[in-house]
């Protein structure tokens, strides 16, 4: 599993915000759910237990699953790990970007990449 560098974290969700700039909605959630994946590998190859998800979209599952995070943080791991409906939507109220972001501070403010 590859680990990523918080610059490489930070430009791709840097992406995602430049996507929708672009009205590109799809590319910007996709960008933002590997840019906190990618935060939470990082985050999981730390530990003292060695947890290692071959994938980013696997890491967020796997931190879904600690009981080490507040109720918030849950909900930013429920709706990054939420599939689109049939017309590529989220529910109503939900920023991926915004939720993204804010996982990937807390994340990083608990370890040094």
């Amino acid at each position: 599993m590859p680990l990523f560098s918080k610059s490489e974290i930070e430009n791709e969700l840097a992406k995602a915000f430049q996507a929708r700039a672009q009205g590109l909605e799809g590319k910007a959630r996709v960008c933002a759910r590997r840019a906190a994946g990618w935060a939470a590998q990082a985050y999981l190859a730390r530990l003292p237990v060695a947890v290692s998800p071959t994938t980013a979209f696997t890491a967020l599952q796997v931190l879904s699953t600690s009981s080490s995070f507040n109720t918030e943080f849950h909900l930013w791991l429920e709706h990054l790990t939420m599939r689109v409906d049939e017309s590529y939507h989220l529910p109503p109220g939900i920023d991926l970007l915004t939720e993204a972001a804010l996982l990937i501070q807390y994340l990083q403010e608990g370890i040094n990449f």
